[in-house]
């Protein structure tokens, strides 16, 4: 860990003449090969200004291709998302029976796993329950350009980062009741431990990476966007959380469940007030600290 990083800090460091940003948002292109080109190299420009030797982002996009072009397919196929957690149950158990393997032998497996778990007609297994309680699964997400990027370079990684962000939401909807996300308490919970849970499953960097693409690659984002610095905020303080408590692959979700207790119940995440009033309006969203309690949260957090 290098300390409280943000790869996005240099979204608030770029100047006009980089041509990068317009009115604090991507200058606008449209929908094709050229367009989608520009983009990309709007955001390795970027990138270039930040630790690009580290970067994956960076790495990734400026290659022509990427190692396992077209993997983040594999999302569409509704044989792979039943068997999204078996999946992961799987690559888990691979990663710990072999913690030798290579980069390359990881991905490979995963790539056999998922191909098996998307055939027609492939037997739908239930995975081993993480906890006492039944939750809701979080449909796969649509990744957004950046992120089929990243998941299609390091499928396996991409994997780990989708399912930290099902746990995410479906630990946080268990938690907080089925309210709405954006700018509440429960929104920051639930970034903050999402990216705990990242660093825990993959590492730091990659987390940092995976939180920028999602941002980068949002149909809303802006640099000014009070929803953007809050989340941007809150990733962050997840990551270095992660790193302060030497969460990695050998632990398990509760101990990142029980990290991001503290985090929130610490006095350093953040939270829009007046959100649920002003969703759309930007100058009444005041991006405040805030310490949370155990009395906010509707379920008993039980890690």
């Amino acid at each position: 860990m290098s300390g409280k990083k943000m790869l996005l800090a240099g979204l608030s460091l770029a100047t006009a003449s980089m041509a990068i940003l317009s009115g604090g948002a991507f200058a606008e292109t449209t929908d094709t090969s050229k367009g989608k080109k520009l983009k990309k190299q709007q955001v390795i420009s970027l990138l270039e200004n930040n630790d690009k030797e580290e970067s994956y982002l960076y790495i990734a996009l400026s290659k022509d291709d990427q190692d396992y072009e077209g993997a983040h397919d594999y999302l569409k196929n509704e044989n792979f998302k039943r068997n999204f957690k078996v999946i992961g149950e799987e690559l888990s158990n691979y990663q710990k029976d072999n913690p030798d393997a290579t980069e390359e032998e990881l991905n490979e497996f995963f790539m056999e796993t998922a191909k098996k778990y998307s055939k027609e007609g492939s037997e739908t297994r239930i995975a081993k329950s993480d906890g006492e309680y039944e939750l809701e699964d979080y449909d796969i997400p649509k990744l957004n350009e950046y992120e089929e990027v990243l998941f299609d370079d390091n499928p396996k990684k991409g994997y780990w980062s989708i399912a930290a962000g099902v746990e995410a939401y479906d630990y946080t909807d268990y938690l907080f009741g089925s309210t709405k996300w954006p700018g509440g308490k429960n929104d920051a919970f639930r970034h903050a431990y999402w990216n705990i849970t990242v660093v825990m499953l993959v590492n730091d960097q990659w987390a940092d990476d995976w939180a920028t693409a999602h941002e980068l690659g949002a149909a809303d984002y802006s640099k000014n966007n009070p929803h953007v610095k809050m989340d941007l905020h809150n990733n962050d303080e997840g990551r270095y959380k992660a790193a302060q408590d030497g969460l990695d692959f050998n632990d398990h979700f509760t101990d990142a469940r029980e990290s991001a207790h503290e985090l929130y119940e610490g006095g350093k995440l953040k939270y829009l007030k007046n959100w649920d009033k002003y969703p759309r309006d930007w100058n009444k969203l005041d991006l405040t600290r805030f310490t949370g309690k155990s009395s906010d949260y509707e379920n008993d957090p039980r890690y």
